[in-house]
This record gives structure tokens, sequence and C-alpha cells, in this order.
């Protein structure tokens, strides 16, 4: 693979939880690497900020929005009055998740990696998958040398912004709070991370946009010309310090017990995860020389959805969509031996 970025926002002392939205509605579950624990609100706020940061520690995280952002990282995020299911962001694993993506990568053996990737910083950006992915990849990272950080946003697309949906798919609430906090987020994580390499993990750009008020229908021309280009900005603003951006695929819904309460089109929802594959391609294609992509739904779901709940003798999404920590370990692992080849390495430096 060519090249990659690094480095994120690492927040210790944090507390984490992710929204799963299931049957039209806003069901929080405890999901693994995402746990369940009360929304804190920064002095003052009512935004939900779901970290519990140490007196050395700043309260940031990041992800990114359509319109690039100037000047100095804002001293807090948009104050909202928070409501059940609104995005939240993301904070460090439980220690219990921890020790599990640990040991997890321990049992796997050691990565066989070349010596260079000692030099990179990643930055993981994107939704609550990407939130469940961070313990695993941060103990699979560290294990070879590799600096790690991560900036997501639950339920906020990096250049989606505000969705809806004309099909009865799954989508998330409150999205028109979205492009604030990725704004605000991402003024804060790119300025703290200074990446390297950024993976770009999100499944909101899939979705139907809400521009001016208006509803602008996902596959339909004035969509994708959209869409690009809130994506192209989204890129801009990610590689301005010299990173590169890796792009993953995200697989349609696992089998899980709460799809015999859905109420949503589980066709057209599936039918979303083959429209954002084709539009992260076309955006690479549009990219090659700043942004790689990697096919992971192709390894979560190798035929295309339906998709197995077993890949690989394991249960990778229990839930249907999130990783648990030693699963987000095995899925880390394949990320970081796909972006890092040993035969042919052409590495951005750290400066």
């Amino acid at each position: 693979m060519g090249a990659m970025l690094g480095r994120a926002f690492g927040e210790r002392g944090v507390r984490r939880k992710a929204s799963l939205w299931l049957s039209g509605a806003a069901v929080f579950v405890g999901l693994a690497s995402c746990a369940s624990a009360p929304a804190a609100r920064s002095a003052g706020s009512t935004t939900p900020v779901v970290s519990s940061v140490t007196a050395t520690e700043a309260t940031v995280s990041s992800t990114v929005a359509a319109t690039p952002a100037t000047g100095p990282p804002a001293s807090g995020p948009p104050k909202f009055l928070w409501g059940y299911g609104d995005p939240l962001l993301c904070g460090p694993p439980r220690p219990a998740e921890t020790r599990q993506a640990v040991d997890a990568n321990r049992r796997s053996g050691p990565l066989a990696l070349p010596a260079s990737v000692r030099e990179q910083r990643i930055l993981l950006v994107g939704d609550s998958t990407a939130c469940s992915l961070w313990p695993g990849l941060n103990a699979a990272a560290s294990s070879v040398g590799i600096a790690t950080y991560q900036g997501v946003v639950f339920g906020c697309g990096i250049a989606s912004g505000e969705i809806t949906t004309t099909r009865n798919e799954s989508i998330t609430p409150h999205s028109d709070r979205c492009h604030a906090l990725v704004d605000w987020a991402v003024r804060n994580a790119l300025a703290r991370a200074r990446p390297t390499i950024v993976v770009w993990m999100s499944v909101w750009e899939k979705s139907d946009l809400v521009v001016g008020g208006h509803t602008v229908v996902a596959e339909t021309p004035q969509w994708e010309a959209e869409i690009m280009s809130r994506m192209d900005a989204a890129l801009a603003r990610l590689t301005a310090g010299g990173a590169r951006v890796v792009v993953v695929t995200e697989a349609a819904a696992a089998p899980n017990p709460a799809q015999r309460t859905e109420t949503t089109d589980r066709k057209a929802d599936d039918a979303g995860y083959v429209r954002l594959d084709t539009l992260l391609r076309k955006f690479q294609a549009r990219h090659p020389d700043s942004v790689t992509l990697v096919d992971l739904a192709a390894k979560l779901c190798p035929r295309g959805p339906p998709c197995p709940a077993f890949v690989a003798g394991t249960r990778p999404r229990p839930d249907g969509r999130h990783f648990p920590p030693s699963a987000a370990t095995w899925a880390a692992r394949w990320l970081l031996s796909e972006l890092f080849p040993t035969r042919t390495m052409n590495l951005p430096s750290r400066s």
C-alpha cells in the first residue's frame, strides 16, 4: 500500500459510550470500547462531552467538517441542550477494555511491520464504528512503536453534515448538530495531532443530505456533486500538514438480536453500504496522490450484504456494527498490515 498518515487525539481518564440507532429510534446500548457512562458536560456547557479529563489534558476530540476552519483551536465545544441520542464525543477506552485489547494483541504474536513505522503517527477519525476500533488500534500500533490518537464524534460523518433518509434507512438523530461539533473538533484535533496518517472511517456520507433546508437524495448527480465537494474540503483540511489519508470501507450490519425489532428497511440500509463503497472508490480515484483505500468491508463481508455473523472463526461485530476490544485488535492488526506492508515502503516522515 502507499504511504500513510498518522497521529490523532489521545485523551486519558475518559469514559465513553456510543449511541446505536436501531428500529428507527435512538437506543443507547453499551458497546465494547464505547462504554456506558453518563455524558459529562464541560463547565457552563449543555453540550455532552463524553470524557472526564485529567488535570494535564485538554478536552479534545476530532473529526472533520466540510468547511475548513481557520484560526486557533476553539476553547470549548458548541453548546446544545443535550437530548437522548445526540451526537457525542468519543474518549479513551475504559481500563478493562484496554486490557482486553492488549491481551488479544499479545496472544496474536508480534506484528511483522517495517521498523520505519516508528516514524508514523496515526490519527483515527470517524463515527462510532471508528470509536469501537480505537482500543484495538491503540494496542496493536503501540506494540510496534507507532504513535496513535483518536478523534471521533459518534453519529456524525466526517463530511456529511446534516442528513436524512428517503428510503427508511437507519440514520443518526440530531445530525443538524454535526457540522458545528465536527468543525470544533477538527480545529483541536489537527492542531494537536499534526498527523502523518489519518484513517477516515465513517458511514454517514452514504446518506441523503439536507442542503439549505432541502433534501438531496443519494445517488443522484446533485448528491454526488455535493458530497464529493464536502469530502474534497475535508481532505484539504486533513492533508494541510502533509498527512496522507486512508479511507476505510465499512460493511453493512451483521446479524444481531436487534434486527428482530427493526422498523427500518434492512435492504435499503444494506444498499447504502454498497453506495458508500462506490463513493469511497470514486473519491480515492479522484485523489490518487493523497488518498489510499483499504477495503475492510471485504474482510468483514466478503460476498457483500447480507453479511455473515462469523468471519475467520470469530464474531467481530456481535451488535451488528461495532467491535468489542478483542475483535477491534484483530481488525486493527489487519489494517496496519495493509497500511505498512513489509515489501515496499514510502512513508511520510514525522516532523
